[in-house]
């Protein structure tokens, strides 16, 4: 089992499906301490669901995006007063790309 490739419950799946006997199967030795585990028992693996951002309730429409979100989505930093406001032209793109 390469080291970080495989959960310990994946490798277990596999040698069980290869039917490996128990003597056999070589798993990582476990170098956590104890307060390690008792942490990692306190706090289980999170799900992938578990970091879905939701903006609404499921079966609901997503409220409008912020000026702040859209421009966070695109990477540009808000326009501070001192600077200069894009040419009409860039504006006219940055509005079609915050539309599409």
């Amino acid at each position: 089992m390469a080291c970080g490739k495989l959960s310990p419950e994946q490798a277990a799946k596999i040698f069980d499906d290869l039917g490996t006997p128990p003597e056999q199967r070589v798993t990582p030795p476990d170098l956590r301490t104890d307060e390690q585990r008792l942490i990692d028992a306190h706090f289980p693996v999170a799900k992938p669901e578990e970091f879905s951002i939701r903006y609404a309730d499921p079966g609901q429409p997503a409220p409008p995006m912020t000026k702040e979100l859209k421009q966070f989505l695109l990477g540009r930093p808000l326009l501070r007063r001192y600077e200069t406001p894009p040419t009409p032209d860039r504006a006219h793109q940055v509005s079609e790309q915050l539309q599409g």
